[in-house]
């Protein structure tokens, strides 16, 4: 928001700032970060645009609503939208820092903006649904104040400088952007925890169906009832009662993907969820070993189920996997 709202204007980094007190907050921050080159140090600022990506971020809000057919053009639908997708982001990111030419403003955003109405109507297309109902601006104002200028500012960002530097897009167009994030019909985790511990000592410890319940918060209560086979296997099925909120329930899953020292997975056959895919991945790395956890979940009752369960799922899934690292880094630290 360092641009504050510039209508058609095409903005560059060597663009004026904006008015208003998002304008002056980023104005501040990037004050504070260029003292560094007093000292000698590279320094790279991102004015980042709007964040699409799967399963967080603007869309994870918006796309519900889109689902259910009600989404539509903010205020005029004429304003400037400058976006990037996640991916893109994460790999300037990196390019950056290993690009030593690369310094100072950086626009973090797809060399290829679109107005709020061309965002809409594309959306919509990829979900499927209709996007006729539009949200006044004056209902944006009332309902989230300031905070409605970040959908009704127009900003037409350039990514000129990015592009010059050698920086190739993946999803430059919205239409590929979209394309990609609305691929995905399920919610995911993705945690990388490094210990040092050889990696047959970790995996070691994880075959071990006790230390589940070591890994699990009290809160949920959480107890094995019953194990296919005495030691766990590719095939393995397990019985797991536990409490959600109060309410108990029964989960069973079964272990596949099973490969000793590097990788297994396990799969609820029944359960609260409509999917759950939790794969666990191990590498040796820096004379340790890095832990993966990728989970992929569907809540139930579909996209109600997403408007009204998603954001508490996905926060208690948070907690579990933030008491999970600090358990693990405790007991395999030495």
């Amino acid at each position: 928001m360092f641009y504050g709202n510039r209508r058609n204007e095409e903005l560059k980094e060597t663009s004026s700032a904006g008015e208003g007190f998002l304008s002056k907050i980023c104005q501040s921050w990037e004050n504070e970060i260029t003292k560094s080159n007093d000292l000698g140090i590279r320094s790279v600022i991102f004015r980042l645009g709007m964040v699409l990506g799967h399963d967080g971020g603007a869309l994870e809000k918006i796309i519900p609503a889109f689902k259910l057919g009600l989404g539509g053009k903010l205020g005029d639908g004429s304003q400037w939208m400058s976006w990037i997708h996640i991916k893109d982001f994460v790999d300037m990111i990196v390019y950056s820092l290993e690009t030593d030419s690369t310094k100072g403003i950086i626009n973090a955003v797809s060399p290829n903006p679109v107005k709020n109405i061309e965002f809409t109507k594309t959306l919509g297309r990829f979900v499927k649904r209709p996007t006729i109902l539009p949200v006044p601006g004056i209902a944006l104002k009332v309902g989230l104040r300031d905070l409605s200028d970040l959908l009704l500012y127009s900003q037409k960002v350039s990514a000129e400088k990015i592009c010059k530097s050698g920086f190739e897009f993946k999803y430059p167009t919205i239409e590929e952007a979209f394309k990609e994030v609305c691929s995905h019909s399920y919610h995911q985790i993705k945690t990388e925890q490094w210990v040092p511990q050889s990696i047959n000592k970790t995996f070691s410890f994880f075959k071990e169906a006790k230390n589940l319940q070591i890994l699990t918060p009290e809160f949920l209560k959480f107890k094995i009832l019953d194990q296919s086979t005495p030691e766990i296997q590719d095939g393995t099925k397990f019985t797991y009662r536990l409490s959600l909120h109060g309410i108990p329930v029964k989960w069973e899953s079964k272990i596949t993907d099973w490969s000793p020292d590097s990788k297994f997975s396990d799969v609820q056959i029944k359960g609260p969820y409509n999917y759950w895919y939790h794969t666990h991945n191990f590498e040796e790395k820096n004379g340790g070993t890095l832990i993966k956890d990728h989970v992929q979940y569907k809540i139930p009752f579909g996209v109600i189920g997403d408007l009204i369960l998603g954001s508490f799922i996905k926060k208690d899934l948070e907690t579990i996997f933030s008491y999970r690292t600090k358990i693990i880094d405790g007991l395999m630290k030495n």
